[in-house]
């Protein structure tokens, strides 16, 4: 029940969040209509790139542990965003940051050794802000949440460990990049994405990094 009680309540904050961000973003929408009359404001895209992973520790209360992972992995994502000027846009996009491939020893009370494969995707919202340099370039800079999920699969189980089940709820993303226009339709960007405090019951909070490289259409 108490586990119910806090996915639901990561849930309720998630959706809450989300409806204040769609209520404020229709907001200047409407306000910015006038502006962009005659421009293109929507924009979509993807970048690929790898994933850094840190901070990862066992901290199964019922075992003395130390763990080692292989903290880089594949990592990919799509977004749609909208130009409310120059400056500023907001951004949705699905991201899939890859696997965290770890083993660990167990020390106390049996020995033994037990490994494990953790994914983490999910959805982020994204206010972003942009400085100009020129007429093509611009440097990015965004803040926002991000609300994500994880599986969990154990591998190489010599002590009987509990299979930590896969959880989701809602963390902070922010980042930062650069962008060149290369006509008034097509851009190339480059960005570094922090995904903070990802969690799977037993093991400590993990943060992220996706560093990615990508193109962006605007329609």
């Amino acid at each position: 029940m108490k586990k119910t009680s806090l996915i639901s309540f990561i849930s309720l904050t998630s959706l809450i969040s989300l409806l204040i961000l769609i209520i404020v973003t229709a907001a200047i929408m409407i306000l910015n209509m006038e502006s962009f009359a005659g421009d293109s404001a929507w924009y979509g895209g993807g970048s690929l790139g790898f994933t850094h992973s840190k901070d990862f520790v066992v901290n199964d209360v019922d075992y003395e542990a130390s763990g080692v992972m292989d903290d880089t992995s594949f990592g990919w994502k799509v977004f749609q965003g909208y130009h409310f000027n120059k400056y500023f846009s907001a951004e949705l996009a699905y991201a899939d940051l890859g696997d965290i491939v770890y083993k660990a020893v167990v020390t106390a009370p049996v020995s033994g050794a037990f490994g494990g494969k953790i994914e983490t995707k999910g959805l982020s919202i994204t206010p972003v802000g942009t400085l100009l340099l020129n007429e093509n370039l611009g440097i990015l800079g965004k803040a926002g949440i991000f609300i994500w999920d994880t599986d969990h699969n154990l591998t190489n189980n010599s002590v009987g460990i509990f299979a930590a089940p896969g959880k989701d709820g809602t963390a902070s993303i922010f980042g930062m990049g650069a962008k060149y226009d290369i006509n008034t339709k097509i851009s190339i960007r480059g960005e570094w994405e922090r995904f903070n405090d990802i969690s799977v019951e037993g093991y400590s909070k993990i943060n992220i990094d996706l560093f990615s490289t990508g193109i962006v259409y605007r329609y």
